[in-house]
């Protein structure tokens, strides 16, 4: 059902798979509840916003996930190894898109193919990464509801508690960009 369709998910429309950005529910007087979301076409690339019933049946797209092991960056590609037959496989910058800011050597991840073509790149759902840059949190300062920005490995800002401090390993949620703990 669309209302079950939640960030990332993979859906096929018409035939072509598309990945959801973005999805909300809303209800208006005396009508059913709609799904507006905004999906990515993962064969062009291009955004789109759709609207379904929350009743509408979706069908999950035909992607075929591989794990890989990101091992390094050559000359704006982005090379993982398959660890199960060692074959290396290079993925422009473009694909990957903000993913590349968590990427760290020896990273597990899985790549999303269609028709045997590279479509996306799907990082863990939590990673652990330290606290490059932050200012110092003042115990006593609530003006910003205890958090303050701070930069994580690969140049990503964060909202994370005031006790946190450079050099600090936290673990962050990939998918919203979100601090969960320290570690």
């Amino acid at each position: 059902d669309a209302v079950a369709l939640r960030k990332g998910q993979p859906i096929d429309l018409d035939g072509v798979p598309h990945k959801c950005i973005e999805s909300q529910a809303s209800k208006q007087a005396r009508q059913a509840a709609v799904i507006r979301t905004k999906l990515v076409n993962l064969v062009t690339g291009n955004n789109i916003e759709k609207t379904f019933k929350s009743n509408e049946k979706l069908e999950k797209a035909a992607i075929e996930y591989t794990s890989v092991t990101f091992t390094y960056v050559d000359e704006g590609s982005y090379v993982f190894t398959n660890m199960e037959t060692f074959e290396e496989e290079r993925l422009p910058a473009e694909l990957l898109g903000d993913a590349v800011a968590y990427l760290s050597e020896g990273m597990d991840v899985k790549v999303a193919k269609y028709d045997g073509r590279a479509i996306d790149m799907e990082l863990p759902t939590t990673i652990d990464t330290p606290i490059l840059e932050t200012e110092p949190g003042e115990q006593g300062d609530r003006a910003n509801a205890g958090s303050k920005p701070a930069v994580v490995a690969g140049g990503k800002v964060i909202q994370v508690p005031l006790f946190v401090n450079v050099g600090d390993m936290v673990r962050v949620d990939t998918r919203e960009d979100r601090y969960v703990t320290r570690v």
